[in-house]
């Protein structure tokens, strides 16, 4: 591959095809510059051509984030209610904001006993303040 150039998923594919499974590793290494990718070339399921992709959503009630609303969701929430999340075991990297935007007390609450920085909820009181949490794979953290 070229700086500069496009990678196609064809030559993607052709180039991993040659590779055995215990070859391929994924870990390490760094990409720079401007990357362009065609339809099709993936990682972890995501399509590379179309960036990471996010999902923002509007509540006025208790909601229950679940991993079909996607990898990166943010959660605009207007009242005093309850966002619950899902499990975070094996979703490691997946990402849930929650924003308040009234002047109700949110409150994030970790899936089971599954914890937010060790708590098992925590409260967004003040209008515009928002949380992130990412997961690790057992529990959530906040960033």
């Amino acid at each position: 591959f070229s700086p500069g150039g496009t990678i196609y998923s064809a030559e993607v594919n052709a180039n991993f095809a040659q590779l055995s499974s215990n070859a391929l590793d994924r870990t390490g290494g760094t990409l720079t510059g401007n990357i362009a990718a065609s339809a099709g070339v993936t990682i972890d399921g995501v399509d590379l051509s179309v960036g990471i992709p996010s999902t923002l959503l509007s509540k006025t009630a208790d909601y229950t984030v679940t991993t079909s609303d996607g990898a990166h969701v943010t959660v605009l929430m207007n009242g005093t209610y309850t966002v619950t999340l899902y499990t975070a075991a094996g979703n490691a990297g997946r990402t849930v904001t929650v924003k308040n935007i009234g002047t109700g007390a949110i409150t994030i609450d970790g899936y089971a006993s599954e914890t937010l920085d060790g708590a098992t909820t925590v409260v967004i009181g003040a209008k515009y303040q928002s949380l992130t949490a990412i997961s690790d794979g057992t529990n959530w953290h906040l960033v």
